[in-house]
């Protein structure tokens, strides 16, 4: 007597999904309050700083830095992370643009004021990961 077990379902899109959550919006929430700091200070002093450090630069103050901190890599984020808990179609789509955009903004920061923090290549290793993982969701998907 053959008994026929219904396919187990594939779990890698909502692992990938849950992973990329969880990183969005740990980089989300992250970026909120620095840019929202920039912005009210352009001086860079309400999230230590130091004077002098950006104020050479194609930029001069960090007024667009903090533009894009809160909301592109912080609201951006939490956007597309809800998107993800929604399962929206655009979700994996998102997921690859918003790990670009970090990528490109650890890249900009090292290219202008160097690499002086920790916290660089830390977020840079995120944008790679997140990419990774939104690439290979838009694969299961069939979307890419």
């Amino acid at each position: 007597m053959k008994t026929d077990k219904p396919p187990t379902p594939d779990k890698t899109p909502d692992k990938i999904r849950i992973i990329l959550i969880v990183l969005q919006i740990f980089v989300g929430l992250g970026a909120l309050m620095p840019g929202y700091s920039l912005i009210t200070d352009p001086s860079g002093r309400g999230v230590g700083f130091p004077p002098g450090l950006i104020e050479n630069t194609v930029f001069g103050n960090y007024l667009i830095p903090g533009l894009f901190l809160l909301g592109v890599n912080g609201l951006g984020n939490c956007l597309t992370a809800l998107l993800g808990l929604l399962k929206h179609r655009y979700f994996y789509p998102l997921a690859c643009l918003q790990a670009l955009a970090l990528i490109i903004w650890i890249g900009v920061q090292v290219l202008t004021v160097g690499l002086r923090y920790w916290l660089q290549p830390f977020f840079g290793l995120i944008g790679l990961l997140e990419l990774f993982l939104a690439w290979k969701g838009l694969k299961k998907h069939g979307l890419a």
